[in-house]
């Protein structure tokens, strides 16, 4: 999760134990650079564990929704989920009406020709034609009823998750601040001058291409505006020149 900032290579966990004279005994773990570049003398000095775990925890807090914009969004996902529902049973609706008419044209083409009332090749030609136009409402409402809420889930999973990052970043304990960090996208920690430092990839840079970006540039430029620390620019955007939706 860690790379050396000034050789590149991996960080790796050492323990160290202490004897002391009375009997006691110390155990310390320390963070540091694996050093094994033979071309290259790392001086990268080692940090330890508790000090690490609390740099990486303010870096954690950094991604850490408010609780105020979890509950919002979550009031306009649950809008979101009715409309997209009530939409897609309309479209649904219809589709079925309209594949039982085709059903129904069918048989009725199926029955003329068999009484002869139409040749072979006008009974081959409207068949098709009406296969095909069934065959594509079929596809369309087996595809709909897959995928008319599949964004849901994952957007609701990602608000409760980002909402409690701040928990994970207050309580600093490593296994979930590992785990909270490896499903932030786009992060590249480095440890340089006993420091663990952030530095997004290429492609996070645009909020658009990273929610997590997205939801940082939002979290700073609230605390910019200590007035409306509650109110997100990202979180409802003013209509400019694209269509409105």
């Amino acid at each position: 999760m860690l790379s050396c900032g000034n050789c590149g290579l991996s960080v790796t966990a050492e323990k160290k134990v202490k004897h002391q004279k009375n009997g006691n005994v110390h155990e310390y773990i320390y963070y540091r650079c694996t050093k094994k570049r033979k071309d290259f003398r790392c001086l990268e000095p080692a940090i330890t564990q508790n000090k690490l775990a609390n740099q990486l925890a303010s870096l954690l807090a950094d991604y850490a929704m408010p609780t105020a914009w979890a509950s919002k969004l979550e009031t306009m996902l649950a809008k979101d989920e009715q409309k997209a529902s009530e939409a897609s049973k309309d479209f649904i609706a219809n589709a079925e009406a309209r594949i039982a008419s085709l059903q129904s044209k069918l048989q009725r083409l199926l029955d003329g020709y068999l009484d002869q009332d139409i040749d072979q090749q006008t009974y081959r030609a409207k068949q098709a034609k009406l296969m095909s136009e069934k065959k594509s409402l079929e596809e369309k409402v087996s595809k709909l009823t897959l995928a008319s809420n599949s964004w849901i889930e994952p957007m609701r999973n990602w608000i409760s998750f980002a909402s409690s990052i701040s928990k994970i970043a207050i309580s600093c304990e490593p296994v979930a601040m590992k785990q909270a960090l490896l499903q932030i996208e786009g992060l590249n920690l480095f440890l340089s001058n006993k420091k663990a430092r952030l530095k997004p990839r290429a492609f996070s840079y645009s909020p658009q291409k990273n929610h997590w970006s997205a939801l940082r540039a939002a979290l700073f430029s609230a605390a910019a505006r200590p007035s409306e620390k509650l109110k997100s620019p990202i979180l409802v955007p003013r209509e400019g020149f694209e269509p409105p939706t």
